[in-house]
């Protein structure tokens, strides 16, 4: 594997990473002024945002060549081959893809608890309580079930970092 072919994959990672990540805080701040505050403007703007976000990841997951250009990320090494072999860097991908998953489960987890404990105090201290908010609550729980989804779909998910060329002779 060239150093260009490793740098492709490390991007491509994490593009995936900061779309989601981006994609499900935009979401989780923007669903409570959703339901109050129902704007033409503020939706327009909001799916103006997703669409250049997703445009943008969707051109770095085709072509991070420019990226790796740009840096300069594949010059100035002794070798001119990362020393992995296509078991390496699939495992490498997977590891990486099961880190995403389980960022997502563990960051949002506590989140989830925190909002049971929260419910559960506060309806039985002081009952129903009127504006409380628990769109978090099902966000967090749509983040835990993609961090799972990534963890059980790794392979699959690995496959479409794979290479498309022509695997190589080490």
């Amino acid at each position: 594997m060239t150093h260009r072919d490793f740098f492709k994959i490390i991007i491509r990672m994490i593009a995936l990473f900061v779309f989601l990540s981006s994609f499900l805080t935009g979401v989780s701040y923007n669903v409570v002024a959703f339901a109050e505050y129902v704007d033409t403007t503020g939706i327009l703007i909001t799916a103006s945002v997703v669409l250049v976000l997703l445009g943008v990841l969707i051109m770095i997951l085709r072509n991070p060549d420019p990226i790796i250009d740009f840096f300069k990320l594949d010059q100035g090494y002794s070798n001119e081959r990362v020393k992995l072999s296509l078991e390496d860097s699939t495992a490498l991908i997977k590891l990486g893809i099961t880190a995403i998953g389980m960022y997502f489960i563990v960051i949002n987890i506590s989140n989830v608890l925190f909002s049971v404990i929260d419910f559960f105090v506060i309806k039985s201290s002081f009952g129903q309580i009127e504006g409380m908010e628990y769109s978090y609550f099902g966000l967090n729980i749509i983040e835990i079930v993609i961090g799972a989804s990534f963890i059980a779909l790794r392979d699959k998910i690995a496959g479409l970092f794979e290479s498309k060329s022509e695997p190589e002779e080490l």
